[in-house]
């Protein structure tokens, strides 16, 4: 499955028909198709609709009732097998009363269970919570979704804005269950919740904390080889029977390493690319490209749109594929490297936020974090009533996460934290709009048996792609024979790079087309003059101050678009 909903009322009562068909034209009005799976029992109503990447609906129903999963499990240990048995391993695990299976996963998926014998309903994410799930509590109805944008979409919910988890989201993405409505929360990562008997309840089957601590680093030999073999089998074990595999290439390293993997297991290999003219980015990732011998397909940008990937590259591959002999079986699954620069390469930490980390410095640690990575709050244009605990909210609340990672090592928390949280902002877009794209992404680099050998590396040698560069020599010796971009202040490539190129951490992000400007600028000026409930959040005379100079291309006050954007989104 790629999508699901699921509502349940708490006191026992019957939904009402009304309801199931706006859930079900929800998931219908975005996906332009049928779902596929409906399920109703009382006072239990799940539908899902699977956009047919995996060309099998991840979804086990019997005489006690089903399974239902999306994204993909893998706890298979056999490239022959494939999601569905996964399901139903998952499904066996359950009605025999516990979540072994869970324990063995190692992919990116989140699921459904129901017992109907017992009344008893689960839902559960990956251990990195990096496929979302989300879900409304009011009263009476509690409502369970796949996609966050449904729950506004549904005129029976009641929803409010939380300023807390608003403010975290523009600045960084809503930390700990929150996010930018107060009754809606999210899963957290390895969470299993529970509806039994109208009562409502939360527990974590996987705790990374296990694999933290001196006996755990010395019990993993040779890292590097056990880290590169891990990653094998990660790309094994997602790839399956494909022959022809489809990958986002890029000028760096991540999808340098996944794609020359997958092109010793298959007959062809097509790559993507979506980079500016003259760009490292897109250079280095044609230049690699001929080296594998990939069949590469680019497309040029005058500037750096940040536009929706996934999007992209559907449209892209529709038209490349409808006449080519080297059409894959599988051309809505696509190899990216998300999560390497994070779990393998360490960035946005440094020796200074370890050193402080290691003296138990860690408020010292996490303003070190923020600063060094230019994470903030435009919290001089909050109002009198927010102003001052902006300034300190995001320090705060991070520490407050690290505070809740128990038998995890002081220096190692905020590369956990990390991978809770960052790579699951990336990752946001492509989950919120796959009833449009319908492309599934393939994450080697989340692989949970590959992380469990990366939490034995010592964040020292973690630090600068340092152990990245000692992993990457194990790869096919045509991997390092062109250049790769690398991150800024970490280890550079040796080999020469082309001249006059643009680098990716220079470009700067383009957040407003210039042609469009005032016209943009204009809309939030309204926005904050006529919105009553503004007024209680931001200075409007600040705000509108500062716009009007940005329209007039006097100062540059280009951070406050996603800010106020949000704001208009969120505040009713």
């Amino acid at each position: 499955m790629s999508i699901f909903l699921c509502m349940i009322n708490l006191d026992g009562s019957a939904i009402d028909d009304s309801c199931k068909e706006m859930l079900i034209s929800t998931i219908a009005s975005d996906t332009n198709q049928h779902i596929t799976f409906e399920y109703s029992d009382d006072n239990v109503f799940v539908i899902s609709y699977d956009a047919g990447a995996f060309k099998c609906p991840a979804v086990i129903e019997d005489d006690i009732g089903f399974t239902l999963a999306v994204g993909d499990p893998i706890i298979r240990s056999s490239a022959n097998k494939n999601r569905l048995d996964d399901t139903q391993n998952i499904h066996e695990s359950f009605r025999l009363g516990n979540s072994e299976s869970l324990h063995k996963a190692r992919g990116v998926f989140a699921g459904v269970h129901y017992n109907r014998n017992d009344k008893f309903l689960r839902i559960f994410s990956d251990k990195l919570g990096v496929r979302p799930v989300f879900y409304y509590l009011d009263q009476n109805i509690l409502l369970f979704s796949s996609v966050f944008l449904y729950f506004e979409r549904l005129s029976f919910l009641s929803l409010t804005e939380d300023i807390e988890g608003l403010a975290e989201d523009v600045a960084f993405i809503s930390l700990a269950d929150r996010t930018p409505y107060n009754n809606i929360k999210r899963i957290l990562p390895a969470e299993l919740l529970e509806v039994k008997n109208g009562q409502f309840s939360r527990r974590c089957y996987w705790d990374w904390g296990r694999l933290s601590g001196k006996s755990y680093i010395s019990s993993i030999s040779e890292p590097v080889q056990s880290a590169y073999n891990a990653f094998d089998e990660a790309v094994s074990l997602r790839l399956g029977d494909e022959k022809n595999a489809i990958a986002f290439l890029s000028g760096g390293l991540d999808s340098r390493c996944i794609t020359a993997l997958v092109k010793r297991k298959v007959g062809g290999l097509n790559t993507f690319n979506f980079a500016t003219e003259q760009s490292q980015d897109g250079v280095l990732a044609q230049l690699y490209a001929e080296k594998l011998h990939s069949n590469h397909y680019e497309t040029k940008e005058k500037k750096r749109s940040f536009s929706n990937l996934s999007q992209s590259i559907a449209d892209a591959s529709k038209h490349v594929f409808e006449s080519s002999v080297n059409s894959p079986k599988y051309p809505h699954l696509v190899w990216s490297g998300d999560g390497g620069s994070v779990s393998a390469g360490f960035v946005y930490l440094n020796k200074e936020i370890i050193l402080l980390l290691n003296e138990n410095k860690v408020e010292e640690a996490v303003e070190c974090f923020l600063s060094s990575n230019n994470i903030g709050l435009p919290f001089r244009f909050f109002s009198a009533a927010y102003k001052d605990s902006m300034k300190s909210l995001l320090k705060n609340n991070i520490c407050k996460e690290l505070a809740a990672l128990k038998n995890v090592e002081t220096d190692r928390k905020l590369y956990l934290f990390l991978m809770f949280n960052d790579q699951r902002r990336h990752l946001h877009l492509h989950f919120e709009t796959i009833g449009k794209h319908k492309t599934e992404f393939l994450l080697p680099f989340f692989d949970a048996n590959f992380l469990r050998i990366m939490f034995s590396i010592s964040m020292e040698d973690g630090l600068y792609h340092g152990f990245y560069m000692k992993w990457f020599e194990k790869f096919p010796v045509f991997a390092s024979e062109t250049p790769w971009q690398t991150y800024p202040k970490h280890e550079q490539c040796p080999l020469k790079m082309p001249e006059n190129l643009s680098y990716q951490w220079d470009d700067g992000k383009q957040l407003i087309d210039e042609s469009t400007r005032g016209v943009e600028v204009d809309k939030l000026i309204m926005m904050v003059i006529r919105k009553p409930k503004m007024s209680q959040y931001v200075n409007r005379f600040k705000v509108v101050t500062a716009l009007l100079l940005f329209r007039l291309n006097i100062r540059d006050y280009s951070f406050l678009m996603p800010f106020l954007e949000k704001l208009n989104r969120y505040v009713k």
